[in-house]
């Protein structure tokens, strides 16, 4: 019969533990087995509970969820040969507005009110086919019931089998066995007790993202000798994780940037909502089959980011903190996904690089200026109140905030003083020019024409300050085009440090 020296060569070279086996028998070695007559099947199921020193129940669990698996896999590949699914698929792959219409997609498989966090999973997962060194970590943090494991799991609806391996715990040595089998997936980790600690586990993670490989060396018995064993677990891979709580062992959480699911109380009814229709059979079911493959079509490629350096130049860089590196380097690298998953619709230059246009930055923009700017210790800018209103409606007269806000005048010039002093605002004239003297704007101030505005701080500049095109510009041709129509829902983090906008300094 085929295979059966290859499946015996590989069987001698396992770990002598099933857990640490596991990632090898299922990719590489069952579906080999499944092949094999029902005699040479119950051989070989002896032959591995034998070398991993296991029971027989629990061999034959492993083999009947890895034929289960590669059964899932090969009816997602037999939608290549239905022709109508195929054609939706290219459809899909030639839309310019691919993006936006697979965040609706998730969103009409029943997740609403999430649309940021939908989008930002989305380019996690899609990061898997980044180069080495490049994929992305993202961590949905939230109390219990709050909705971050349902981001994940709907956006995976979307996305074949083949492209995802889903763990709820490991120890490093179950990475042993895995070979090639993580290339190119996304490793989901449910409510990640497995990395709220330095542990093998967490250095084999970063060291996949980080070097794109692991090496284990081990001292087993082949063919009755005592042999140095050598596994190779290949990357590149990304990374999606849920937990309720706020902090991952140090040098993951650097790695990650963070989700932050919608707690208001809109979201809540509007949940509840969804699920009186769902049970009133009155919701309509998304057919996922042109989506799945679209995913599975998707090539890795590099990516060439033509105007990266001038998303540097446009940024305020002064005293930025180290961590800034990453999170700098996340953002290139989101828009280099993002370039990936409009592979069909970008150039391919001649060194087989694929071109990043400005419409890829506008999407990683709305998904990810308010993460770049936590990421970077801004808090405030998020969390602030009146910052936030002087940042999208631009400068305002003290007068004009207490009528917005309400409040007393003292404690708003209490506010103004601290963040001046902490250089967040400052005064500006009606034509938004720093006054030069205190005497000139001593007089304005009479005459209530200083208005406060927001110093630029280490944020992304818009499609529009990048490019100084027009119809990059709010309500321009492209702005329109490319609005990932963001609801300002999502939860925004809470520093213990968050400043109350009318609190009086103490």
């Amino acid at each position: 019969m085929k295979n059966h020296q290859k499946i015996d060569e590989m069987i001698d070279l396992l770990p002598e533990n099933l857990a640490q086996a596991q990632g090898m028998l299922k990719d590489k070695i069952m579906p080999l087995i499944a092949q094999q007559e029902r005699h040479m099947q119950e051989h070989y199921l002896k032959k591995i509970k034998k070398r991993t020193k296991s029971t027989k129940k629990a061999v034959n669990e492993l083999y009947h969820d890895s034929v289960t698996l590669l059964e899932q896999e090969e009816e997602d590949e037999l939608l290549v040969v239905d022709p109508e699914i195929a054609a939706a698929s290219q459809e899909l792959a030639r839309d310019p507005a691919l993006f936006r219409k697979r965040i609706k997609a998730v969103e009409e498989l029943g997740l609403v009110g999430e649309t940021r966090n939908i989008g930002m999973a989305l380019v996690t997962l899609d990061s898997r086919l980044n180069p080495v060194k490049e994929t992305l970590f993202s961590m949905i943090a939230g109390h219990q019931g709050c909705g971050k494991s349902e981001i994940v799991f709907k956006a995976l609806e979307l996305y074949p089998k083949s492209t995802y391996f889903l763990i709820t715990s490991a120890s490093s040595k179950a990475f042993a066995g895995m070979g090639d089998f993580l290339q190119y997936k996304a490793l989901i980790v449910t409510e990640a007790h497995i990395l709220e600690r330095e542990s093998e586990v967490t250095q084999a993670i970063r060291t996949l993202q980080s070097e794109g490989f692991i090496t284990y060396t081990k001292q087993e018995r082949v063919a009755g000798k005592l042999t140095t064993v050598t596994y190779t677990v290949k990357g590149p891979m990304s990374l999606i994780t849920t937990t309720v709580k706020d902090k991952l062992e140090k040098q993951i959480a650097d790695r990650m940037f963070a989700l932050h699911p919608n707690t208001s109380e809109e979201q809540t009814q509007e949940i509840l909502r969804q699920k009186v229709l769902a049970a009133a059979g009155d919701k309509q079911d998304l057919d996922t089959q042109a989506w799945k493959l679209f995913h599975e079509m998707l090539e890795s490629y590099d990516v060439k980011i033509p105007y990266a350096e001038q998303i540097f130049n446009c940024m305020n860089t002064d005293s930025m903190p180290t961590t800034a590196r990453r999170a700098f380097s996340r953002i290139l690298h989101a828009i280099k996904t993002v370039t990936i998953v409009h592979q069909e619709q970008r150039q391919l230059c001649d060194d087989k690089m694929l071109v990043a246009e400005i419409g890829d930055y506008a999407i990683v923009y709305q998904l990810f200026k308010n993460t770049f700017l936590e990421d970077v210790g801004e808090f405030e800018r998020l969390t602030d109140e009146i910052l936030i209103i002087l940042e999208q409606q631009g400068p305002r007269t003290p007068k004009e905030l207490i009528q917005k806000m309400g409040g007393k005048k003292s404690t708003l010039s209490d506010w103004i003083k601290r963040n001046i002093e902490s250089g967040y605002i400052y005064w500006v004239d009606e034509q938004e020019q720093r006054f030069s003297n205190d005497l000139l704007l001593k007089k304005a101030q009479k005459r209530g024409k200083a208005y406060l505005k927001v110093e630029q701080g280490p944020a992304l500049p818009t499609p529009y300050e990048l490019t100084l095109d027009s119809r990059w510009d709010v309500g321009g041709e492209f702005y329109k085009f490319y609005d990932l129509e963001l609801e300002d829902t999502t939860a925004r983090p809470e520093p213990a440090h968050a400043i109350d906008p009318f609190r009086s300094a103490a």
